[in-house]
Order: structure tokens, then C-alpha cells, then sequence
């Protein structure tokens, strides 16, 4: 496996391992740990005075400086990073089986006697004491069997939760261990197959959901042995004494080796100090291994020789344990600038993304996260633009509710360790590899091992070379600015006409398709159009018109029949109208032809009645579908083309367990970002491949004025309460608190304040002569017959 740097010095590591053994078998102050289970804690209450002393300072510097220390050892000594040995990947899939039976023990000991309590809580012989002893018998079982073993896990923490009510604060840190292993158990499951993966519905949403439990489970064990050492040995010694009065042979220091000053009080403190810096340097990450096999376990070396209740309630601590040394850290290694001791690596794995839409930007954000620091892994991701735009907004920008600026990111920004070009792919030569990008006066050639096809879909007019020319787009952020200076401009320009039928045309927008995109647009629209009508006192409010024409009988042919017409009805209340089962055949010099029959005399054609998957894609020597787009498998690699990957509106993709087509909407954009993520880290380091499955929640449409329609897991409703659900979807999936604020600002302000008719400059466009007229508009274009 790749490593960031030389391999550590194999004597520098037996010296320090040799330390640490011999630091935990000298300091078995294990035997104080929770000692409660033996004196009864309200006898020695924690004593203010200690806290106030210079204890807690010692506290505080042993911990930091151990932390300090370790860091220093591994930047002395290197790091690997990547993938674990073979043997400790074999040793992490039953993991989560070995962690889950010993806390079910635990747990079993907790319920069975409560004076051992594994989760401190008060237990007594009432309604509250018996259930809390039944959801533990319950968990333990959930735990054994492995049956509802995620429902286990969720009452664990919940457990955890209701000890923070029923106890003290510092008796609820004690316990987060078990929220922790509650953690681990809900993501990534008694019965995994595979203990490095997180159970289905987390791995969909982010391949790290492991990772993250693992981490979780590290830093909860952390806080624990923290608050277990400052509430029982620091702050307060008593504890600790009265325990070592009944065994003074434990004192090791004063007894075996015969050190008259080392008294019973130092040992109780340098267990505290030993178990808290244990608990810091977990807290931290860093080299974890080696504070479990160094320092954590020599701490617990006397347990076996105590009672059998110690025995057993330290169960789950060793399986806690053995988890995070076999995980280590669980947090995939941060890319960082290379160290002066860091070497790379001679040969590199180059992953190309080509595209920068939701697809191809989301992959690279998996990527990021499954890789990690792994310098032999480099991925870049070639986009025609630096940003990514949220596509679902986009009829907000051309209504002028938001400023294009609130609903694009930064590739360079999102993308901290992905290498980002923007340029204009030209095409793509399979045989040797490479990418070709038109950049501002060059054309370069990058190389890959690994490609994602991620080029979106461009506008498909039928082969109408008219319609292409003369009909504005509706898929960038700059066909919706342009959208809606040209509206503003048709506005000014029939606020002075005085022919009636010439203003007519100006104020008639025509919206060609009635899918998703074309209904919210024209509802958009509409309500755009409506609003202006207060700033320009020479048209009648009768005069703009919306026209939405479609080639069904109905629009929204994703949702139901009856919700579909709920829509319509909406739309039809605000003045909208509907030309169905009419399709545009033709547009010229101010006139859109309609079939079978008819003409509208209009200066603004929008076209969203079709797209096609980019036709770069039809060079490739690939199999294609009808649309155009590249045959993937169920694991959305092409078949017969090793390291050739696709996703979006480039993939002819089929769910794996439905056998279904995958339809080429951003909602599985995403989901099969993050399963070709995965599977090009599973190529790369030989592990199993998984295959795309998603279950589409809902649909939501927008159809204006504070309605909208929704069909979310077979529940059918529109209007006010599915247009705050629209509102409330789109901006959590927003990428950025920046982002969300700045659209939910302009949205609150959007009520209370009318809209801005300032034309926005875009590019440098001559945007006041955009309109249905413009010639230059055709050489943006890309026509597919």
C-alpha cells in the first residue's frame, strides 16, 4: 500500500513500545477503575478544593503533553496511511460482532445486579427501575441475536440520553462509551458482512458513514476514560483511597518495589493523570494503535486477578478495544502539503472526471473522502465553468428572486484536494487514455487510468436548425439571466409601443415542454411577469401571457394523473395557458409554429421540450442506448472497458434489484456518485465492487405563487404546505451555510419587498438585443438529429 513517507524505524518503535508496556504494568490502575461498584460514591462526594488545585492543572498539562508527545513520535517515526494490512481487514469484519456480544454481557451484568452498574443508572425496585432493566435485557438480546440490531443501538443511545437526565453530569460523560457503541451497532451492524462498511441505507448516502461510527466510538471512549479519571481518582482521591484501604497490595510503588514515598494519595493521582492523558491521546486520532496496545492495555493487566463482576463489567472495554485497533483512528488521513520527509509515489492513479455538474461534482466529493491523504491517488475534475450551479433555482434566477451568485459554488472552493480545469472537453481517445481540453489558446491532452463520464445533456430540438437558433436555452445559469433581461426588455419595449398587437407579441413568452422544468419555469414566469405590471402603468394586466405548450395530454408526466391536474388547475388560476397535445414544429421571424395547427405571434421562445446526453459521447466506441447515453452495469462501470465509469444523463443505468431503468434526474445523480465512488476505491485497492440501488423518495414541483405539488412514497398533496416542502427540500440540499442564508434571505425579503427589474450584465452580452432575433445565440448551440 502507499505510504506518505519512509517506514518507521523498526528500533524507535520497540523502544517506545517497550516504555509503554512497562508504564502500564507499573501504573495498574486499572483495579481503581469504576471503583463505585465497590464504595458507595455518596460517601465521597467530589471536593471542591481538589478542583481548585493544582490537580486540575496537572490534568491539564499530562494531557496536552502527552498528546504533544505522541504527535512528535509519529512525525519521528512516519505514518502509513490508506488501507489496512490484509489481516487486519479480515480481523475488522467481526469487529462489530466481537464489540456487540461483550457490551450484551455487560449489559446482562448491569440489569442482573444492580450494584454492577454498566450504565450507572439508579435503579430501584419501581416502574422506572424495571423497565430500564428490561431495555437492557432487550438490547443485550438485539446485541446476541443480531436480530433488529440497528433498533438496539438506537435504544442504547437513547439509554445514554436518559442517564444525562436521572444522574449527574459527570456520571453521564462516564457513559458515553455506550452511546459510542450504540453508534457503532446502528451504522454499521452486529451482523456485518463486512465490518468495514456501514449498512446499506448510510453507505448510499456517504461510503464514510464507517468511518465517521468508528471515530465516533474512538472519541466517546476518550470522554469516558477522561470523566472516569477525574471523578474517581482526581477530583476526587477519597474514592480512590478507600478502595486501595481494603487492597493496599495494589499500590505497587510502596509494596513491591518499596518506595516509602510514593503513598497511597500519589498512586490514586498518577492513576487519574495516566487514565485522562490515555483519554486525550485517544480523543486525538493520533497513532491509536499504538495507545491501545502500548498504554491502554497494560492499563487493564490487573483486572483479571480482581472479582468477577470487575472482570466481566470491563468486557466491553476490551472489545472497544479490539475495534479500534484493528479500525485504528477511523477518520480517513486529511490531505496535507508534503512534509520534507515525505516521498511520492513513483506511480500515481489518475482519476479523471470530466463534467461539473451534480454528478461529476459529487463524485469528486466521495472521492475526496474515500481516499482521503492517499498521495498515489490523484483526481481531477474538467468542467467549461469554475462553478456549480444548482439547477433547481434556476427559475428563481430568471424571475429575479435570487442573484445568480446565491445558488453557485466554487468548484476550487467545494473541492479542496481535487485538481479542477476548466476547459472545454473535445474528446476522448479510449485506446491510449487521454482526455483532450481546449483551454483559452491550447489544447491539451490529459491522461487517466480511471474516467468518469459526467458531461450532462445538452438541448435536443428534433432536428429544427430554426428552433436552434431562434429558442433560448433553460440549462445554464446564463440562459437564466439572459431569460430574464429579455423579459425586462420586452417589458420596457411594450410599455412605449402603441400598436396593440405588436405589444401583444412582445408580452406573449411561449415555454416549449411541460416537464418539470418547463412548469416551474412558466409558473416562475408568470408570477415575474405579474409582479412588474406595477412599474409599467401602460399595459393592461390582460396583456402578458404565459404559454405552456406540450406534446401530451397532460403536463408533469412524472406525477400522477390527478396531481398533474392539480397543477394544471393552479397554474390555469394565475393566468397561465396550456396548449396540450401540440408540439412546436417551427419558429421564424417573430412566429412559433405549432402542429397539427396553428401560430402565436411571439418574440420569446424557451425551449425545454427534450434533451440529449452530450454527443461527444456518441464518438466513443461504445455501446449507447437510444437517447445516446453509454451502457453502464449495475455497478455503473461500462462493460468490457476497465477504469471507464458514467453516471447522470451520460449513463444508461438499471437498478439492481428492480431491473429498472434509472431515470436521468439529479436525485440519482447523486446516489450514484457515492456507488462509483466506492466502486473506483474498491477497483483500485481489489476489493469487492458494490451495485446501484436507490428508491426514489418524492417528487416536488414548484408551479408558482406559493404552490407546488408533491408525491412523496405514494402520499399525493399541492399547494402552500408542498411549496414550503419544496422550499425546505431544496435548500437543505444546498451545498453551504453560506449558500442557504443568502436564499433563504432573498426568499424572506422576496415577501415583503417587490422585485428588482435591473437588468443584470452577464458576460459582457449585448443582453438588450437578446431576444428571439439574436443570430449570435445559434453558435452556443450543439444540435443532435
Amino acid at each position: 500500500m502507499p505510504e506518505t513517507g519512509e517506514r518507521p524505524n523498526r528500533s524507535v518503535r520497540l523502544i517506545f513500545l517497550a516504555m509503554c508496556i512497562a508504564a502500564g504494568v507499573l501504573a495498574p490502575a486499572a483495579a481503581l477503575a469504576h471503583v463505585k461498584w465497590f464504595t458507595d460514591p455518596a460517601a465521597h462526594p467530589l471536593r471542591v478544593d481538589v478542583i481548585l488545585s493544582d490537580r486540575t492543572l496537572l490534568w491539564i498539562n499530562s494531557s496536552a503533553v502527552a498528546v504533544l508527545v505522541l504527535a512528535g513520535i509519529r512525525r519521528l517515526v512516519g505514518r502509513r496511511v490508506g488501507s489496512d494490512s490484509p489481516l487486519l481487514r479480515r480481523m475488522a469484519r467481526g469487529a462489530p460482532t466481537i464489540l456487540a456480544i461483550q457490551a450484551a454481557i455487560g449489559l446482562v451484568a448491569a440489569a442482573t445486579r444492580p450494584a454492577l452498574l454498566a450504565v450507572n443508572l439508579p435503579l430501584s425496585m419501581n416502574s422506572l427501575g424495571l423497565g430500564l432493566v428490561a431495555a437492557e435485557l432487550a438490547i443485550a438480546l438485539c446485541f446476541i441475536t443480531g436480530v433488529a440490531d440497528w433498533l438496539g443501538g438506537l435504544a442504547l443511545i437513547a439509554l445514554v440520553l436518559l442517564t444525562a437526565l436521572l444522574a449527574s453530569p459527570f456520571d453521564a460523560l462516564e457513559q458515553v462509551l455506550w452511546a459510542g457503541i450504540g453508534v457503532v451497532v446502528l451504522v454499521i451492524g452486529r451482523t456485518a458482512v463486512d465490518g468495514g462498511q456501514a449498512r446499506w441505507w448510510f453507505q448510499r448516502r456517504d461510503p464514510t458513514w464507517a468511518r465517521r461510527a468508528v471515530s465516533m466510538l474512538r472519541v466517546a471512549m476518550g470522554v469516558s476514560l477522561i470523566a472516569v479519571a477525574l471523578t474517581e481518582k482526581i477530583w476526587n482521591p477519597d474514592l480512590g483511597l478507600a478502595f486501595l484501604a481494603d487492597r493496599p497490595e495494589l499500590n505497587v510503588f510502596h509494596g513491591a518495589l518499596g518506595i516509602p514515598w510514593f503513598t497511597d494519595d500519589l498512586f490514586v493521582l498518577s492513576a487519574g493523570l495516566t487514565e485522562a492523558a490515555i483519554g486525550a491521546m485517544l480523543i486525538s486520532g493520533i497513532m491509536p494503535r499504538l495507545v491501545i496496545l502500548g498504554m491502554w492495555l497494560p492499563f487493564h493487566l490487573g483486572i483479571p486477578v480482581l472479582p468477577a463482576q470487575e472482570l466481566i463489567g470491563h468486557l466491553p472495554i476490551f472489545g472497544v478495544m479490539y475495534l479500534l485497533f484493528v479500525r485504528g483512528s477511523g477518520e480517513a488521513q486529511r490531505a496535507s502539503l508534503p512534509s520534507r520527509r515525505a516521498a511520492i509515489p513513483e506511480r500515481r492513479t489518475r482519476i479523471v472526471i470530466v463534467g461539473g455538474g451534480f454528478g461529476g461534482v459529487t463524485t469528486a466529493e466521495h472521492l475526496e473522502r474515500v481516499f482521503g491523504n492517499d498521495r498515489s491517488v490523484v483526481v481531477t475534475l474538467i468542467s467549461d465553468n469554475n462553478a456549480m450551479v444548482f439547477t433547481p433555482f434556476l427559475p428563481d434566477v430568471a424571475a429575479g428572486r435570487l442573484e445568480p451568485t446565491a445558488i453557485s459554488t466554487s468548484l476550487r472552493a467545494r473541492l479542496r484536494h481535487t485538481i479542477v480545469m476548466r476547459g472545454r472537453v473535445t474528446g476522448i481517445d479510449l485506446e491510449h487514455r487521454g482526455v483532450q481540453v481546449a483551454l483559452d489558446d491550447s489544447v491539451d491532452e490529459v491522461p487517466f487510468d480511471h474516467l468518469v463520464l459526467g458531461l450532462g445533456a445538452v438541448p435536443n430540438y428534433h432536428g429544427s436548425q430554426t428552433i436552434a437558433e431562434e429558442a433560448f436555452d433553460f440549462k445554464t445559469l446564463g440562459d437564466a439571466v439572459r431569460i430574464r433581461n429579455h423579459l425586462i426588455d420586452l417589458f420596457e419595449r411594450a410599455d412605449r409601443e402603441p400598436d396593440a398587437e405588436v405589444r401583444r407579441a412582445l408580452l406573449t413568452v411561449v415555454v416549449a415542454g411541460g416537464g418539470f422544468a418547463g412548469v416551474e419555469l412558466a409558473g416562475a414566469l408568470n408570477d415575474f411577469a405579474r409582479d412588474m405590471l406595477a412599474n409599467y402603468r401602460h399595459i393592461h394586466p390582460d396583456e402578458p401571457r404565459i404559454v405552456l405548450v406540450h406534446s401530451r395530454n397532460r403536463i408533469l408526466p412524472e406525477l400522477s394523473k390527478p396531481l398533474a391536474a392539480e397543477a394544471m388547475e393552479w397554474m390555469a388560476r394565475r393566468g397561465v395557458r396550456f396548449e396540450l397535445n401540440t408540439r412546436v414544429a417551427d419558429a421564424r421571424g417573430g412566429v412559433v409554429v405549432l402542429d397539427p395547427a396553428g401560430e402565436i405571434r411571439t418574440e420569446t421562445l424557451i425551449w425545454t421540450a427534450g434533451v440529449t446526453p452530450n454527443p461527444l459521447l456518441r464518438n466513443l466506441p461504445l455501446q449507447h442506448d437510444a437517447r445516446g447515453a453509454v451502457v453502464v452495469d449495475t455497478t455503473m462501470a461500462v462493460p468490457g472497458r476497465w477504469g471507464l465509469w458514467a453516471l447522470g444523463d451520460c449513463a444508461a443505468a438499471v437498478d439492481a434489484h428492480t431491473g429498472l431503468p434509472c431515470p436521468p434526474t439529479a436525485q440519482f445523480a447523486l446516489r450514484q456518485a457515492s456507488t462509483l465512488a466506492h466502486n473506483i476505491h474498491a477497483s483500485v485497492y481489489g476489493e469487492q465492487l458494490e451495485e446501484f440501488h436507490f428508491g426514489a423518495i418524492g417528487t416536488l414541483c414548484a408551479v408558482g405563487h406559493h404552490a407546488a405539488a408533491a408525491e412523496i412514497k405514494g402520499m399525493r398533496f399541492s399547494g402552500f404546505f408542498a411549496w414550503l416542502l419544496w422550499r425546505a427540500n431544496g435548500v437543505g440540499k444546498l451545498p453551504g451555510w453560506e449558500r442557504k442564508l443568502r436564499v433563504l434571505g432573498a426568499w424572506m425579503l422576496g415577501e415583503v419587498l417587490p422585485r428588482d427589474i435591473v437588468q443584470t450584465p452577464h458576460g459582457g452580452l449585448d443582453l438588450e438585443n437578446a431576444s428571439l432575433h439574436v443570430d449570435g445565440r445559434a453558435a452556443t448551440r450543439v444540435e443532435v438529429q
